[in-house]
């Protein structure tokens, strides 16, 4: 039975269930994790347990921590221990995971013990892991082999737990709402509780120096106890903390170093305390931590903090009344939405409280850019505020737009990455919806209305136009059109050809949650919720019609189209797994599943480039796939087949496609309206199969030609196909 339950963790570890057989898998890359719950420092080397698993960081220079891998898990990893070559990692609903870290750049899964699926925290002890399960008590793990790691006892505690130490065959337990739980594991497979010493009020966190005990209590501070006799433990100070806040702030988490405490506030960053006498512990400074605050390790003059959505923060604390930033790994906090641009990814993420009252200088949330030029070492380079939480983006030139709490969308210059600022903002009903922008125009719902704005000039928005409707959705454009859907249920299609005029022109309904789309030719492609993919015929777009239809396992919330593909982001739901699917959509009324990403997990956006899919997963933060198709994976047309350019409307560049059935000469040259040539893109030999080119709005002469409509068309096989397209200035 053990052996079975392993290799079925396995399974649900690693995998999306499949609905072909012969699907292929899209391997993990990389990614960054949203939240950070515990570090532990070896050497130059931080091992992080974090929402989307194993995160190892070199720390060799503190200021600038680099990722060195990040071993993706099903749940979320609350807490951690180390020994050796083994990480011992507990996850939430997956269990005890034993990792091999002997290469910290390529982590292994050795086993896992899926009988602990509420792990609040752990410590390692000869040959046992000690785990105290959040409202349930302690579980003895026998870890003697580490690919088959099994329950050997347990022990029913009252409390939640979320702090644990052990010492010298004791396990000391921190139970919140309770005291201070001390076991006696001499015996691992007979745990007895020798004592349990009552505090009012919480008990988040404890660590064992010598014969102390050092609790991190709520808003009743630090507490330092005597355990120089475990079964009769005394309570040697206590140091109720308020750095001048005027409240007794929340002490969430502790470490020691050299007579200093370092305590954990939640929202409120990180404390000092002289415990140099510990009768008489004494406050000295607090240091504010962007990102919150969780656990903390101290050594040799640094604090490393579990920053929660701010990933690791390393602080100068040499001088425990002025401590300093040295460096931050930065997390993603809770990642909504994605673009993919120039060799960075753009997240709207982090977090921040509904209430801008109560928000605290921990809070951090906006606009995220991270640098893919290392994919195996992705990098937070740049970071805009936009106070609240942040829903959905859209690149659009030089600049992002982000959808915020209480209907606002912020507009942000993103000309620098590593310093993008905000410089203008219009308002939204509907900032939960996903809005558009093409060329000098956005498109988004306000009130009753669908409405057009005018951002020409980014600091300045105005309404261009608008037009009346009952109807609220997700935006996507294609030309003149502007497709919404959402889970009314259905789609409205707006005529927007005229900015000034925009008109409700058609719309259809049909079963699901439709929560994205995305479109290409003459098709829509819908993530229609728990149907999982619907597909449109737009060719008439008064008249849409549902055409094709996949189901996919999970909630099917994000799309992204990169023909002959689609790929689906799905959020978990009920016992089904989300993740990532990736479909052929060569013969759009017959969508075939070829691929899924290697990692389940709640996916809820998701963006493509030419090599990589880029997913965000709520809390488990940013995930990279290579997605390099199997051969014959993609139907080879019949004919030559001259795809939709992308972006459309676009300024200053757009990606053309085309099929080639076999091998032969093949041209594609735009026009303008009054068929004058504008630019030979391609007049040569090719190759049969998939082909891209970028036309970047130049004529032959590389002179920059003005906004309006042209055409491109496609001369192969005997064949001519042209499509139209719109370029803004």
């Amino acid at each position: 039975m053990k052996t079975t339950l392993f290799f079925l963790s396995l399974l649900l570890l690693m995998t999306v269930p499949a609905l072909a057989a012969n699907s292929e898998t899209l391997p993990f890359v990389s990614g960054i994790p949203g939240y950070t719950d515990q570090a532990v420092i070896i050497d130059d080397l931080a091992y992080c347990a974090t929402s989307g698993g194993l995160l190892v960081l070199d720390i060799a220079d503190p200021a600038m921590p680099v990722q060195l891998a990040m071993h993706p898990l099903a749940g979320w990893s609350t807490c951690l221990a180390i020994r050796g070559d083994r990480a011992y990692l507990g996850a939430w609903d997956l269990g005890l995971v034993v990792i091999d870290i002997s290469d910290p750049v390529h982590p292994q899964t050795l086993g896992v013990c899926t009988e602990t699926d509420q792990p609040g925290a752990l410590a390692l002890g000869e040959d046992h892991v000690y785990i105290a399960e959040i409202s349930r008590g302690l579980k003895v793990v026998d870890i003697s082999d580490p690919t088959l790691p099994e329950v050997a006892a347990s022990l029913p505690l009252a409390g939640d737990f979320f702090g644990i130490d052990y010492d010298e065959d004791v396990v000391y337990i921190a139970a919140d709402l309770v005291g201070l739980h001390v076991v006696d594991v001499s015996n691992p497979l007979s745990p007895s509780v020798l004592d349990t010493t009552p505090f009012y009020g919480s008990v988040r966190d404890v660590l064992i120096r010598d014969d102390l005990a050092y609790l991190a209590c709520g808003n009743q501070g630090l507490r330092i106890l005597d355990i120089s006799d475990p079964a009769n433990p005394q309570q040697r100070g206590q140091a109720i903390l308020s750095y001048d806040q005027g409240w007794a702030l929340w002490a969430n988490g502790v470490g020691v170093d050299g007579g200093q405490a370092y305590v954990t506030f939640e929202g409120m960053g990180l404390g000092t305390v002289d415990v140099s006498e510990p009768t008489n512990p004494v406050e000295l400074v607090r240091h504010d931590v962007l990102g919150g605050s969780r656990g903390v390790v101290a050594r040799d003059g640094l604090a490393y903090v579990a920053a929660r959505y701010g990933g690791l923060a390393i602080l100068d604390v040499s001088d425990p009344s002025d401590p300093s930033d040295v460096g931050q790994y930065w997390g993603m906090g809770m990642a909504n939405d994605l673009e993919v641009a120039d060799d960075k990814v753009w997240v709207a993420g982090g977090f921040a409280t509904t209430d801008e009252k109560v928000s605290g200088p921990s809070e951090c949330a906006g606009l995220f850019v991270v640098d893919m030029a290392e994919s195996v070492s992705p990098t937070v380079i740049g970071y805009c505020s936009t106070g609240l939480q942040p829903a959905h983006i859209t690149l659009s030139g030089h600049h992002a737009y982000l959808s915020v709490d209480f209907g606002s969308i912020r507009i942000q210059d993103i000309s620098d990455p590593w310093a993008p600022v905000e410089v203008g903002t219009f308002p939204t009903t509907t900032e939960n919806y996903s809005h558009a922008v093409a060329g000098n125009h956005a498109y988004t719902f306000y009130g009753g209305d669908f409405r057009v704005m005018d951002v020409s000039d980014p600091t300045s928005p105005v309404v261009a136009g608008s037009c009346n409707t009952s109807y609220l959705g997700n935006i996507t454009l294609s030309g003149g059109i502007a497709y919404s859907v959402s889970d009314y249920p259905g789609i409205r299609v707006f005529d927007v050809s005229d900015p000034a005029a925009p008109a409700e022109i058609g719309s259809l309904d049909f079963p699901g949650n439709s929560s994205g789309s995305a479109a290409h030719g003459d098709y829509l492609y819908v993530a229609n919720g728990l149907q999982g993919l619907a597909v449109l015929d737009v060719q008439d777009p008064a008249q849409p019609e549902v055409v094709g239809t996949l189901d996919l396992p999970g909630f099917a919330r994000g799309i992204a189209c990169r023909w002959p593909h689609v790929y689906v982001a799905a959020l978990n739901m009920g016992d089904e797994f989300g993740g990532v699917f990736v479909l052929d959509i060569a013969e759009p009324t017959a969508p075939v599943l070829v691929a899924t990403g290697s990692v389940r997990g709640d996916m809820n956006a998701i963006a493509v480039d030419s090599q990589f899919a880029y997913a965000t997963a709520r809390f488990g933060g940013l995930y990279v796939f290579r997605h390099d198709m199997p051969t014959g994976a993609v139907s080879v047309p019949r004919l030559a087949v001259l795809q939709q350019n992308y972006p459309n409307p676009f300024n200053p560049q757009t990606t053309i496609g085309f099929d080639l059935p076999v091998a032969g000469h093949a041209s594609v040259r735009v026009y303008d309206l009054a068929g004058r040539l504008v630019r030979t893109l391609v007049d040569e030999a090719m190759a049969g199969g998939r082909h891209e080119i970028t036309w970047r709005g130049d004529d032959d002469r590389g002179q920059s030609v003005g906004s309006g409509v042209y055409f491109y068309r496609l001369d192969a096989g005997g064949r001519q196909e042209s499509r139209t397209m719109v370029l803004t200035r």
